[in-house]
């Protein structure tokens, strides 16, 4: 779990450290109370922390064909190159975030404007990480808000916190390739990488004002594209130096085991 990253809710970044959770990941979940962006979304295969009365779900999926390759394990894996479906920069596969901070409907529960919520990415295609953390609200216009009630693709655009402000389920799919607000990501699709995704859901006030402020509710995944990273030459090498020890370690034992 995420111990210190960057944080920019408003686009802007600040430094910060929090705690996790206790509850494990549920994988290959439902989230509530369905898929509510687009049309013909199907529910399925999130990667769900419940906890606080707060659900928060991620996933992968090919664009345009709903298949997740979900691992069981909050792993997801994918092949390298372009869907062949605009923007030309868009990779094949989406990333999509599920957020619902009234979890049981309860009349006056949490709506979305009572909360701190924190998308972060590792950015960094190999086996280093590379973190920006952000409020999805200040990255995009087109998030789908709706609350308990809402049907398979009825969700409407949260445009402005008049909108998604009294509302408490939020989700959206977005890639890698598309522009990330005033946010610069360097992305190549036909890279064989490893990128990791967070999101948190927090009481307000706490970022940036308590130490290790702990989420609400936390949930994490990892996308594999291509294989997943290639480790660099010296990691390469300091791995084959490793195996070399551990062999010449067994022929010892082994020689001194027939003395």
């Amino acid at each position: 779990m995420f111990r210190k990253l960057t944080v920019a809710l408003g686009l802007a970044t600040a430094t910060m450290a929090f705690g996790a959770p206790a509850q494990a990941l549920l994988f290959d979940q439902n989230v509530t109370p369905d898929v509510i962006f687009g049309t013909g979304n199907s529910n399925g295969f999130w990667t769900v922390d419940r906890n606080n009365n707060v659900e928060v779900g991620l996933r992968g999926k090919i664009r345009y064909q709903g298949v997740y390759n979900s691992q069981g394990n909050g792993t997801y894996t994918f092949d390298t190159g372009s869907s062949n479906v605009p923007p030309s920069s868009a990779a094949l596969w989406n990333y999509e975030f599920a957020i619902n901070v009234n979890l049981n409907g309860s009349p006056g529960g949490r709506t979305l404007a009572d909360v701190d919520i924190v998308l972060s990415i590792d950015t960094d295609p190999g086996l280093g990480q590379s973190w920006i953390s952000f409020n999805p609200f200040a990255a995009w216009t087109d998030n789908a808000v709706g609350d308990n009630s809402t049907g398979n693709g009825g969700g409407v655009d949260g445009t402005d916190i008049g909108v998604w402000g009294p509302l408490s389920v939020a989700q959206n799919s977005q890639n890698l390739g598309w522009t990330l607000g005033a946010l610069s990501i360097p992305f190549d699709y036909d890279l064989a990488a490893t990128y990791d995704f967070r999101l948190a859901v927090f009481d307000p006030g706490l970022i940036g004002q308590v130490e290790n402020p702990v989420p609400l509710a936390l949930t994490e995944m990892t996308v594999e594209v291509g294989g997943g990273a290639i480790p660099e030459p010296s990691s390469l090498a300091l791995l084959g130096a490793g195996l070399a020890g551990l062999v010449y370690v067994r022929r010892r034992n082994r020689r001194a085991s027939s003395i």
